[in-house]
């Protein structure tokens, strides 16, 4: 009885986890660091469940990068960023499955070592 008591509960559990949100299509927003506002694209394929990959291009006052990026995701959201200018990015924030809106803080450094932090906001573009 124990056993099938066990099995019951096993079953129940993996029955109410969510399916993995599809990060895959057009993402635009903004990143916010060091008073400047740099406006991000990105194109996002899913890989797996959880797992996601890309091209975005991040472009601010001072011209833009095309940029690589890897992320996975649930709730909260991870994406690293390897631009062509050297600067990398990490993003962590919180992901909106209604409103398909990503929110969080950017840890961003240039190839020269300074770093910036700031707000940044994702949105996925219908269609």
């Amino acid at each position: 009885m124990g056993v099938a008591v066990f099995l019951f509960i096993a079953v129940d559990a993996t029955a109410r986890r969510p399916a993995p949100y599809d990060f895959t299509g057009r993402w635009s927003g903004s990143i916010v660091a060091r008073g400047e506002t740099f406006h991000a694209t990105a194109d996002i394929a899913s890989t797996r469940a959880a797992r996601f990959q890309g091209h975005a291009t991040v472009g601010g006052q001072s011209g833009s990068s095309p940029c690589g990026l890897r992320g996975k995701g649930g709730r909260r959201v991870k994406i690293v960023l390897r631009c062509d200018d050297g600067t990398r990015g990490r993003l962590s924030g919180a992901l909106d499955p209604t409103s398909n809106v990503i929110t969080g803080v950017a840890r961003l450094r240039d190839r020269r070592g300074g770093r910036a932090r700031g707000p940044f906001t994702l949105t996925k573009d219908a269609g």
